[in-house]
């Protein structure tokens, strides 16, 4: 385990008693390029206050909570309702040499026995991927991350495709693991669920990409996928992210066992109706 979850463990503990493995969520993102200004963290909640303005008085409170730590010799972090998508918590700690992210959907949970878990709850409007990227380059352009905003572009595009790439079980980020020291990522290690969200507006952007990729329906549930190999892996979600078939595409003809679903193939996601 990275050591910066051991430093950060007491903040995590005291304000992020929300977070459970009952719900959507990854499972750890850590990195070392980020460059954290530990003032501009304990002070991120106050300087972007006006963005959760709202006839409730405690609703800032309850959605940013700022602090460097640095007088207990910890870390400092970020706790955050996601401005993008409210259904999401993103938490961010760290300091100059090492970082970490955690994102939770705070508005599902999962339901049965692992693997055959499912989720219930209200949907959610974004991936997670589209929030790591939107709040990250707000804490950006708050100074929290000094890492320059294209070098930072770059970090987030890297993480989410080798993510992509890995993730077996859900079509986002959800039940994964990223590290930069390492570059792994998609390591499930459970028990969890992934994400309800909305379709087909809400998948990734960086999956929809420029590609040759693309299907003819030859009847009510057959499809032939044209511009890939014989051989190419290959997995089916139903819309609300559980997987329902993975396996090797021999013929390039698929039959989901269900429609419409989202056919994963070559880091790139298509809606199969």
């Amino acid at each position: 385990m990275p050591r910066i979850f051991f430093k950060s463990i007491l903040f995590a503990v005291s304000i992020f008693y929300s977070l459970s493995m009952a719900q959507p969520m990854t499972l750890g993102l850590y990195f070392t390029s980020l460059k954290v200004n530990q003032k501009k963290m304990a002070d991120y909640c106050g300087n972007i206050s006006e963005l959760y303005t709202s006839t409730y008085g405690d609703k800032f409170n309850d959605d940013c909570v700022s602090d460097s730590m640095t007088n207990n010799n910890l870390m400092g972090g970020i706790r955050v309702i996601s401005l993008l998508d409210s259904s999401v918590e993103i938490y961010f700690y760290g300091d100059a040499s090492s970082q970490g992210v955690e994102i939770v959907r705070r508005t599902q949970n999962c339901v049965g026995p692992y693997p055959e878990d499912s989720t219930v709850g209200v949907w959610g409007s974004h991936q997670f991927s589209e929030v790591f990227e939107t709040e990250l380059l707000r804490f950006q352009e708050n100074g929290v991350i000094e890492l320059p905003k294209d070098s930072l572009k770059i970090v987030i595009k890297k993480t989410v495709d080798t993510i992509l790439k890995n993730n077996h079980r859900c079509i986002d980020m959800d039940q994964s693991e990223y590290s930069e020291l390492e570059n792994s990522g998609g390591s499930l290690l459970g028990p969890g669920c992934c994400s309800l969200v909305k379709y087909p507006d809400a998948l990734p952007s960086v999956a929809w990409t420029p590609s040759s990729i693309r299907f003819t329906k030859m009847g009510e549930s057959r499809f032939f996928i044209h511009g890939i190999p014989n051989g190419t892996d290959y997995t089916l979600f139903d819309l609300n992210g559980k997987m329902l078939k993975q396996g090797v595409m021999l013929s390039k003809i698929i039959q989901p066992p269900m429609l419409p679903a989202i056919l994963k193939i070559q880091n790139q996601i298509m809606m199969l109706k």
